[in-house]
């Protein structure tokens, strides 16, 4: 599934409160590349906007790119969607 205008995904890579995931809205799909424009709402933060950030399907690899980019010394933001809770 695609993501679009006013979904909530999950970022990963932006600190706030303890933890490297947030919650963000969709504000933009840029086509053809699909980058996404967002709306950072942290935990007991203030609502950030972030620009051109890369969407995967999957958490676990979303956590892994960010992770390789801090090992590189690097900041890097990756969204997908939040985990289903059965």
């Amino acid at each position: 599934m695609k993501p679009t205008l006013g979904r909530i995904v999950i970022v990963q890579g932006f600190a706030a409160n303890g933890s490297l995931a947030q919650a963000a809205v969709v504000t933009r799909v840029w086509p053809p590349n699909g980058l996404l424009n967002l709306m950072v709402l942290p935990d007991v933060g203030v609502p950030t906007p972030l620009q051109a950030i890369t969407f995967v399907d999957d958490e676990h690899e979303a956590v892994a790119l960010v992770a390789q980019a801090r090992r590189d010394n690097q900041t890097r933001f990756v969204a997908h969607w939040p985990t289903k809770v059965a």
